[in-house]
């Protein structure tokens, strides 16, 4: 292993750690927020949330990350459902309440919202948004 290599291994553990506290703050103000019933801020705080999680997504995917400026074509389908996997879990959940109702199994729009009303499924679907974001990136 050279040098640069080390680097790489070095820049992409420190940036996890940063993530990782970063997802630290985050949660201490998510908690905050929904314990003293500040729904804005709390919004804004899952949808940072949603971001950094994202971004560890795509930290996931370093090295096809270093090699992106080469040669690649896009491919549009992994690009619009890495979109809709980005975007959707930083919908506020009243908003997605609203408009798929309350949480339940007895229909499509229930299950859509019972699978958005829990954290993880929406922590996982951000992650998994930026895998596949650079995934869409395929080589030639």
């Amino acid at each position: 292993m050279n040098n640069k290599e080390l680097i790489k291994y070095i820049v992409v553990i420190g940036l996890g750690f940063v993530l990782a506290y970063f997802l630290g703050l985050l949660y201490i103000k998510i908690q905050y927020a929904a314990a003293n019933i500040i729904y804005p801020e709390y919004d804004i705080y899952r949808a940072l949330e949603c971001l950094v999680l994202t971004i560890f997504g795509i930290l996931i995917e370093w090295k096809a990350l270093f090699d992106i400026r080469k040669k690649r074509t896009i491919r549009i389908g992994c690009l619009l459902g890495a979109c809709i996997l980005i975007i959707f879990p930083m919908i506020p959940f009243i908003t997605m309440t609203n408009y798929f109702g309350i949480p339940t199994v007895h229909s499509f729009k229930g299950m859509i919202s019972l699978l958005y009303s829990s954290p993880y499924s929406r922590s996982l679907a951000s992650i998994l948004g930026g895998i596949i974001l650079i995934r869409s990136f395929k080589k030639e």
